[in-house]
């Protein structure tokens, strides 16, 4: 009983912080996608998947588990567009990926809440897996507020090279966080998102994120951020967003503003470091079934 699921990555977060003593952010779901495949063996309780792909092994086995399918085991693979230790949220994704396809592939239903419980028990979560826009507890997994539907906005993602192991990371930046516990400027630029996507006011979003980028800056550094900013500002882009725990810095417009070749190129004649640039859209999250034999349908993409 084979299931492929698909399910995008994110350019990091359009907000993160900590209110009233809890951590939040908003994740930032682009098209940029991973594609799971499960099959399902009823013979056998082994789970096979490529050896980087452990955290997928323990959802899948999870997902078994919780619908009392002990012996039942099977294989996983992963075919993906998203890099890795970016801040794009490529375990995320394949860890929902998974969820979805096991459930699929077994002929049960799943819903987001409960693939996040799931999730939340294997590693620090977004909420890539709700289809709409969340202010979400990366660490309990419990939703603070529905927002809405993601408003249209292209978004040019420039990483700036380097990698950042996102558990290790989170260790320490859990610390920093806490010091900024319910400060002013995250407060208001929470806001700002939360009320330019309820709106579709993707200037009023660009100016909440581009706030909540700047934060960041205390507790990871870019040092090309400024300069970006700079670029941004000189484009009409509607402002900027970070992967608060990765390497990506995104560049929100408003749909078909900019030709995206054009900007590529004023960042690289900007800078003499060689980047990688990855041309998205802001997308819904959730992930969206493929093909399976188990219900024998198929999903358009």
């Amino acid at each position: 009983m084979k299931t492929t699921v698909k399910v995008p990555g994110a350019c990091g977060e359009l907000w993160q912080g900590v209110l009233d003593g809890t951590h939040l952010l908003i994740t930032c779901p682009v098209n940029v996608y991973s594609y799971i495949e499960v099959d399902i063996d009823e013979s056998n309780s082994r789970i096979k998947a490529p050896d980087d792909k452990y955290k997928s092994c323990e959802a899948m086995r999870k997902v078994l588990d919780y619908f009392g399918m002990f012996k039942c085991g099977g294989e996983i693979c992963i075919n993906s567009e998203i890099p890795q230790e970016k801040g794009m949220s490529s375990s995320t994704s394949d860890i929902i990926g998974t969820c979805i396809a096991t459930a699929e592939a077994s002929g049960r239903d799943i819903t987001p809440l409960e693939i996040a419980g799931i999730a939340i028990s294997i590693e620090p979560t977004d909420g890539l897996m709700f289809k709409d826009m969340l202010t979400f507890d990366h660490i309990s997994g419990v939703i603070k507020e529905y927002i809405g539907s993601p408003p249209e906005m292209d978004i040019l993602i420039v990483d700036l090279g380097g990698r950042i192991n996102t558990l290790e990371f989170n260790s320490r930046r859990n610390e920093i966080l806490e010091k900024f516990n319910n400060a002013s400027e995250l407060r208001e630029a929470y806001e700002l998102v939360k009320d330019g996507i309820r709106k579709k006011d993707i200037y009023m979003l660009g100016k909440g994120a581009t706030m909540s980028a700047e934060f960041n800056q205390k507790i990871l550094h870019k040092r090309e951020l400024m300069d970006i900013m700079k670029i941004a500002n000189e484009l009409g882009a509607c402002g900027i967003n970070t992967a608060h725990s990765g390497t990506v810095v995104g560049i929100l417009f408003s749909p078909g503003q900019v030709d995206m070749q054009t900007v590529v190129c004023s960042i690289e004649k900007r800078f003499k470091a060689k980047f990688t640039f990855y041309i998205t859209k802001l997308v819904n999250g959730g992930g969206e079934l493929v093909e399976t034999s188990a219900r024998r349908q198929l999903i358009p993409n």
